[in-house]
């Protein structure tokens, strides 16, 4: 007898904790959707005399950009605002526009152009890498700026063997050089850097968005 109520104890307690979380889980779902409802329905209210006009992203980051705190307060969530297109590849943003790296300031060494060609690449493929990126900016938020340089030079390694082309693009360069068109080669920079500086900009914006810090996104820009 003794047994069993032992056993029917046993169930009804797991039932009752089987049943206790899901229904906790249910709350705090539903909890969380009316919210997401009342802070969706505050910024159609907020943004209603904007609503037939065709703002860039970045007028609607100014049109909202002081009121979000306002609204994670008044709700007690945390609120952000972000854009999720990438330009990478298809436009250049506006800061980027003109930009460009010059491989050679003019009567430098052979070792000073190489730097800037390694330099100049080395960017390029850590842009292209961004997910590897990302991952370890939002790793290295606690650590020391040694710890950080440990961290980089383990990336710089796994990413050595592309960096290495820029081998290939400075005797390419050289070659140009010796029959007086290295500036062919600069303008070709000149067009194609501002794609790579878009691509830049939207690798740090994805690593902020996911709670990386700007200053961590420019010290794994390089392997300089």
């Amino acid at each position: 007898m003794m047994m069993i109520l032992l056993v029917a104890f046993v169930l009804t307690g797991t039932f009752s904790l089987y049943h206790f979380k899901a229904e906790n889980k249910n709350y705090h779902y539903e909890r969380l959707e009316r919210k997401a409802k009342a802070i969706s329905s505050h910024i159609d209210y907020i943004t209603s005399g904007y609503q037939g006009l065709e703002l860039s992203p970045t007028q609607w980051k100014t049109v909202l950009g002081t009121r979000m705190d306002e609204i994670g307060s008044i709700h007690k969530l945390d609120l952000g605002l972000y854009h999720p297109n990438v330009n990478c590849g298809s436009t250049i943003s506006d800061s980027c526009v003109g930009t460009t790296r010059t491989l050679d300031y003019g009567n430098q060494s052979y070792s000073a152009i190489n730097a800037n060609f390694f330099s100049l690449v080395s960017e390029v493929i850590s842009a292209l890498t961004g997910l590897q990126n990302l991952v370890i900016v939002l790793m290295s938020d606690s650590l020391t700026d040694n710890m950080k340089r440990g961290m980089n030079a383990l990336r710089c390694a796994s990413i050595s063997g592309l960096i290495n082309i820029w081998t290939l693009f400075a005797a390419l360069y050289y070659v140009a050089r010796q029959f007086g068109q290295e500036a062919e080669i600069q303008k070709l920079v000149d067009e194609g850097w501002p794609y790579i500086c878009t691509c830049q900009e939207d690798v740090v914006n994805m690593q902020e968005v996911f709670g990386g810090s700007s200053s961590n996104s420019a010290f794994f820009k390089t392997c300089d």
